[in-house]
């Protein structure tokens, strides 16, 4: 039985269902998936599309598929999921020659899943959304549409061409704004270039950012660039923005109960000190925006935060050895006793993830652990899944980048052991066990290493969040 809509979900449905093109920036955990459904849903009915073309995350697009989809929509369908593992095959060819075929036996909205990364490149997924596009009218999709927030990457190219042959569009995200306010800008251009007004990215970001020329050399060589100054005229962007969104908080919508803040502080052993001070030699924690930094800057950076996580990078790329101490590892060893009850541990490199995994299994027994990241199997993820939510599972240790499109509300305390420089990791693995079904409060705790870029890394985070609001404005709790 279809599940019924939250009051939010049907306000925004009623308010965006016949619209061209929307944005859809429910906070994490409100629904957006629905409400877009229940719009392929009202659309189908009223003989205005015949398909869905959905892109999306990659497992994000298997969630919709395999859960959202068979939950959310009650019309007949015929659905398609994308993986370029199965391309050639012969089923793959014969479910999409019945997606393409002109007519079927019993109407049935034509619903068409890829994931994000295979426009990348050109190839089948583009052939085949074309496709889709050309011969049916077509409700395109684009979830978590940050994914396409970088003008000149070719998947926004792509992406974006796409969306001209929709009849009807829609962006879904949470954190439509994750470094800049200029991040709103392709997302917008794919739902209309006209809304914004302004044709080119860098007519864009001159209306909206005070621009300074500087000069830089080296060697014999000199060249030319801009540094941004400051944002400007962000009422206006905001102003030209708001008929085009709906924008819910989970404190407006849902009797959740509050997250809780914790930073624990820990200093680096002796050894992990001297080799924090060489590889800093360069200065690097003087920064605003992690796009600015150089290469180089970036590898000193990623080399700082493997210190101070308890590792060595060596000569060779990629790989690290532990140090003979670990101060962070063993604080965190020490919180978890005082913290009983599922527990989420998210670090931003394998090599961190290894050693907690390790330590928690020698403690608590292997069946308590869980792991959750690009090293799991995507087929064997739903069941890590199951057990932390669902079994006797007591800890899920992965990383943030992973904790996109999954539920995990299970979880009591969420220790963040390293950061990496995405605001919106960030923020999408905190609102993973903030959501519908939640019946505890979730304490947040970061472990920081003092007088380190772990500490610069949480500013960061902290100059996004406020260039959203910026943006989007800053909503009051009702």
């Amino acid at each position: 039985m279809k599940l019924k809509p939250f009051k939010h979900q049907a306000e925004c449905l009623k308010l965006s269902w016949e619209r061209k093109g929307f944005a859809i920036l429910l906070e994490q955990g409100l629904g957006k998936t629905k409400v877009c459904l229940d719009t392929a849903e009202l659309l189908f009915k009223a003989h205005r599309i015949e398909a869905m073309l959905v892109v999306a995350p990659n497992g994000v697009h298997f969630n919709w598929s395999r859960n959202q989809v068979p939950l959310h929509l009650d019309c007949p369908y015929l659905m398609v999921e994308y993986s370029a593992g199965k391309v050639k095959t012969n089923r793959f060819e014969d479910q999409t020659y019945a997606l393409l075929a002109p007519t079927l036996k019993q109407r049935r909205l034509r619903l068409l899943i890829i994931n994000v990364e295979a426009y990348s490149s050109p190839g089948a997924a583009a052939d085949l959304s074309l496709k889709l596009l050309d011969k049916f009218p077509t409700l395109m999709v684009v979830d978590e549409s940050t994914r396409i927030k970088t003008p000149r990457a070719q998947r926004t190219k792509r992406i974006i061409a796409l969306g001209r042959h929709a009849k009807f569009k829609r962006i879904l995200t949470g954190t439509p704004v994750t470094q800049s306010p200029f991040d709103v800008y392709s997302q917008f251009q794919f739902l209309d270039p006209t809304l914004l007004s302004f044709y080119s990215y860098t007519a864009f970001k001159h209306n909206y950012g005070r621009w300074e020329k500087k000069f830089t050399r080296k060697g014999e060589k000199s060249w030319e660039y801009e540094e941004l100054i400051s944002y400007i005229h962000l009422d206006d962007l905001r102003q030209r923005l708001a008929p085009h969104y709906y924008r819910r908080e989970k404190a407006e919508c849902l009797d959740l109960p509050a997250k809780v803040y914790k930073v624990m502080g820990v200093d680096l052993s002796p050894q992990q000190r001297r080799l924090y001070q060489r590889v800093l030699a360069d200065g690097v924690l003087e920064f605003d925006d992690f796009r600015l930094l150089t290469p180089l800057q970036i590898t000193r950076l990623l080399r700082c935060q493997q210190i101070t996580g308890g590792f060595l990078p060596t000569e060779e790329p990629g790989t690290v050895k532990p140090l003979p101490e670990n101060p962070k590892l063993d604080l965190l060893l020490e919180l978890i006793e005082d913290h009983p009850g599922k527990t989420i541990i998210w670090a931003r490199f394998r090599a961190e993830i290894m050693a907690i995994v390790s330590k928690l299994k020698e403690t608590y027994g292997h069946d308590l652990v869980v792991e959750y990241h690009g090293g799991v199997p995507s087929n064997k993820r739903p069941e890590m899944i199951k057990r932390f939510q669902e079994g006797g599972a007591r800890f899920l240790v992965g990383q943030q980048a992973s904790g996109v499109g999954i539920d995990l509300y299970a979880a009591e305390t969420v220790f963040y052991f390293s950061n990496d420089f995405s605001y919106e990791h960030r923020y999408q693995s905190e609102d993973r066990c903030h959501r519908v079904g939640l019946k505890h409060p979730v304490l947040y705790i970061d472990l920081i290493a003092n007088d380190t870029v772990d500490e610069r890394v949480r500013w960061v985070h902290e100059r996004a969040r406020k260039s959203a609001e910026a943006v989007l404005g800053k909503r009051e709790n009702k």
